[in-house]
């Protein structure tokens, strides 16, 4: 939706696009703090329909999933909720700690006032999704967010172009898709129910999942939610500091800069979309597979690693063709076009380790084996420092920019290698995981 955003406000002022890369930073660095609510719902519900033998058993575990899911989406709300008072509360000193211009500050407080309206919606997004691909349904988020993307699409032509509300049009037609998205996913996870074959052992389409009021979660029920949160919320936050700073950096060059430095990653981040997709089917299919039946969570693993490799090569033709053949759509203003083809190889090679990195990040999740992804980015965040100190030493401008996220996804992927390489043994991805090992330490391996 963000790059629908990006296209259509391009089309009307420089300046209002320039609003929106500042904004886009801050709601994706405080909807990337609460993803982990989608890994633990993908995870729990992927375990739960994995011990399904038969029809009772279902109807219990069908009980146990609609709890987790209820209390995943109390959490969505609660948080929702807050992130949307506090994000209405401190608007201009946001926008401040981001660099925002004085020359674009207006606009984008704007568009910063209405997106906040959808923070509940967004993370019941994250949850309804986590919960679809735990139930092994892969295409219903797929129908719905292509479904969002074209109301964003009219929305945008109606508010941004022909209303001519620029920035703030952008804003509405986001908030309107999302609500419409939120309704349509919860009614398909509530309301969905196949007949099972006969015969299928899989009876995680069996029954819909139910919404009610299941109680206040207690400790017991936030423990595998608070299991991942940690870890992974640190992850998320080291990751998206680096794209914060990257933004704030262009800010510096000027609002040429942070006007292309936006369409630039409105056009990587739409198509990391891609492999974030074959990410998710690792945290999927792997832990459906990673203690029950290793060597299949093995061979899945490593398939996917091979198709998110292919994926990245591809990515990069389809960045390339963007830039020079498509920048006209997403900005009218030819300095703009121009700055955004001079970083076309950096956002080439950015698509291609992240992923890479995003595959092998799945897979350590569904394993359990991600306590190290806080250090690995704690690590790189250091480095992106120095080459942004680097960048500014040297007035390197928005291809300096860009080369330190380069340097920030190869530093993903060289530090996965070493780790993989350490651990060779027993990761997913690695030689001996886990029938070459001692039966005894494999046992103890599966246990855990």
């Amino acid at each position: 939706m963000s790059l629908i955003d990006t296209g259509c406000v391009g089309q009307v002022s420089s300046v209002h696009l320039a609003a929106l890369g500042p904004n886009t930073s801050i709601f994706n660095f405080i909807f990337q703090l609460f993803t982990f609510l989608g890994s633990a719902t993908c995870n729990l519900l992927a375990g739960i329909n994995l011990r399904a033998s038969s029809v009772e058993e279902q109807r219990t575990q069908q009980h146990q999933a609609s709890q987790l899911l209820n209390h995943a989406l109390f959490l969505a709300v609660t948080f929702g909720v807050g992130v949307f008072f506090l994000m209405e509360a401190f608007a201009p000193k946001l926008l401040a700690l981001m660099g925002t211009g004085p020359e674009y500050l207006k606009p984008a407080l704007v568009y910063l006032r209405v997106r906040a309206l959808s923070a509940p919606a967004v993370l019941i997004l994250i949850v309804g999704q986590g919960a679809c691909l735990g139930r092994q349904d892969a295409t219903t988020p797929l129908r719905i967010n292509s479904m969002a993307a074209f109301l964003n699409l009219i929305g945008d032509a109606i508010f941004t172009l022909y209303l001519g509300w620029g920035v703030g049009g952008a804003a509405w037609a986001t908030l309107l898709s999302q609500c419409v998205a939120v309704i349509l996913l919860v009614r398909n996870l509530t309301g969905k129910s196949t007949q099972r074959i006969e015969g299928e052992q899989d009876f995680s389409q069996a029954f819909p999942l139910k919404l009610g009021w299941y109680g206040l979660p207690t400790s017991e029920n936030l423990g595998p939610f608070l299991a991942l949160a940690g870890p992974l919320i640190l992850r998320s936050v080291l990751g998206m500091t680096v794209y914060t700073l990257t933004t704030k950096g262009a800010a510096q060059f000027g609002t040429l800069s942070v006007a292309a430095h936006q369409v630039a990653l409105q056009v990587f981040w739409t198509l990391s979309y891609f492999p974030e997709s074959l990410s998710i089917a690792a945290q999927s299919l792997v832990a459906r597979n990673v203690k029950t039946n290793p060597q299949r969570a093995q061979k899945v693993a490593r398939m996917l690693l091979g198709f998110g490799g292919v994926l990245g090569v591809a990515l990069m033709g389809v960045v390339a063709s963007v830039h020079y053949l498509g920048s006209s759509w997403l900005t009218a203003d030819p300095n703009v076009q121009h700055l955004v083809q001079s970083v076309t190889l950096q956002n080439m090679l950015c698509e291609l380790l992240c992923s890479l990195a995003l595959v092998v990040e799945g897979t350590a999740i569904a394993a359990g084996d991600f306590a190290y992804l806080p250090k690995m980015q704690f690590l790189n965040l250091g480095g992106v420092l120095l080459c942004l100190w680097i960048t500014f030493q040297n007035n390197l401008g928005l291809g300096g920019i860009w080369w330190c996220l380069v340097f920030y996804f190869g530093f993903r992927v060289f530090f996965h290698s070493c780790y993989i390489a350490n651990h060779w043994r027993t990761h997913v991805l690695g030689g001996g995981f886990p029938s070459s090992i001692p039966e005894e330490e494999a046992r103890a391996f599966l246990a855990t």
